[in-house]
C-alpha cells in the first residue's frame, strides 16, 4: 500500500448503496480537515493445530484469513486555527457529517446499520465497513461546546461483487448442466424406488 502523491490530497469517505460500490449515495461524502498522522493495517491468519513429533515446531495447517483491518485517528477542529472554511467551524456538525456517511438509518429496532464506504487517500481506494468509532473531546468553549475532537476509527475490508449479466451461451450451458444433474438425480431416485419395491414384494410375496 502506497500513500505517495504528487499533490496534496485529503482523505475522503464516500457512502455506497450496495457492496458492488457502483452507486454512491448522494450527499453522503466527507473530507477530512487534516490527514491522519498514522495509518494501521492488520491481517489475521488462522491455522489449524496439528500434532507434531517431539522437538519439532509446526505453525499448523492454514485454514483461512479474516478481513483486513484498517485503523487511524482523525482530528476535528472548530477553533479556526487549522481551517477557516465554514464546514469546519462546528465540531459537532463535522462529527454528524462523518457519522451520516458511515451509518444509515434502518427504521428497525437497532436504528442504524453500517454503510458500504470507500476511503480514498492519494492513490488508494479502500472498500470497507466501519467496525468501531471512538470520539474524545479535548477542548471546549465556556458553555461546554466542543472545539476539538479526536475520532479513532476502525474499518474492515469487504469484497466487491461482480454484477455483470450472464451472456446467452453461458446461460444455456448452465441450464444444460442443471438439466443433466436433475435427470441423473431423477434416474437415481427411480432406480432406488424400484429396488425398494422389489424387496417388499420378495418379503410379502407377489
Amino acid at each position: 500500500m502506497s500513500f505517495r502523491s504528487e499533490k496534496k490530497e485529503f482523505m475522503t469517505f464516500q457512502a455506497y448503496e450496495k457492496i458492488d460500490f457502483k452507486q454512491p449515495i448522494k450527499d453522503k461524502e466527507f473530507t477530512v480537515m487534516v490527514n491522519p498522522e498514522s495509518f494501521s493495517k492488520s491481517i489475521n491468519v488462522h491455522y489449524k493445530k496439528e500434532e507434531c513429533m517431539a522437538n519439532s515446531i509446526s505453525a499448523g495447517r492454514f485454514s483461512g484469513m479474516d478481513a483486513v483491518d484498517y485503523s487511524f485517528s482523525l482530528l476535528l477542529d472548530g477553533t479556526g486555527i487549522i481551517s477557516q472554511k465554514p464546514e469546519y467551524k462546528d465540531v459537532k456538525a463535522q462529527l454528524n457529517a462523518l457519522t451520516e456517511v458511515l451509518f444509515a438509518k434502518t427504521g428497525e429496532s437497532t436504528g442504524y446499520r453500517p454503510n458500504y464506504v470507500s476511503i480514498t487517500y492519494c492513490d488508494e481506494s479502500l472498500h470497507c465497513v466501519v467496525s468501531s468509532l471512538k470520539t474524545e473531546y479535548s477542548l471546549f468553549r465556556p458553555d461546554g461546546t466542543p472545539l476539538r475532537a479526536k475520532v479513532t476509527c476502525s474499518f474492515k475490508s469487504v469484497c466487491q461483487i461482480e454484477t455483470g449479466e450472464i451472456d446467452g451461451e453461458a446461460l444455456n450451458k448452465r441450464r444444460e448442466r442443471e438439466k443433466g444433474a436433475f435427470d441423473s438425480f431423477k434416474d437415481t431416485i427411480s432406480q432406488a424406488m424400484d429396488e425398494k419395491a422389489d424387496s417388499l414384494f420378495n418379503l410379502f410375496g407377489r
